[in-house]
């Protein structure tokens, strides 16, 4: 649930593919620099083919940069935990939606208010406390563990 996730890098990385890109977008948020691969300035072709390089010197040589991408969309973009993050939106958009307008706030402000709250909550510095890792997917359909 990232902004400006492309999904093609988390597929790559989903696959245990380390990738290489430019420092742009979603990819800072998705992308540890020397990790699960490399980020190099804003269309710095010169940078980006070092990184390539690196990628490939790296996992050539036996380094753990694909198993670092695969670990990162397990832990951050598993399915479950996705779907349990547009729940919780959903759910908390229904709830506003049913209080007594105050006539103060439109809906498009409302929903935007509320989508960057939990755009907030979900970012990658605050993912230990998120109500994502603290409910299981069972519970997510109301199925007791």
């Amino acid at each position: 649930m990232l902004k400006a996730a492309p999904n093609t890098v988390i597929e790559s990385l989903a696959c245990g593919t380390p990738v290489a890109g430019f420092r742009i977008g979603g990819l800072p948020d998705l992308v540890q620099n020397g990790v699960n691969g490399f980020l190099a300035a804003p269309f710095d072709t010169a940078e980006l083919a070092r990184a390539i390089i690196s990628v490939l010197e790296i996992e050539c040589a036996g380094g753990s940069l694909g198993k670092a991408a695969r670990a990162l969309v397990e832990e951050r973009h598993a399915p479950a935990r996705t779907s349990l993050r547009y729940l919780e939106i959903y759910r908390e958009l229904a709830r506003d939606a049913a209080r007594p307008a105050n006539g103060a706030m439109n809906e498009t402000s409302k929903t935007r208010k509320i989508w960057s709250r939990w755009r907030n909550r979900f970012s990658p510095a605050s993912e230990s406390t998120s109500a994502a890792n603290r409910i299981s997917s069972p519970q997510l359909f109301g199925a007791e563990k």
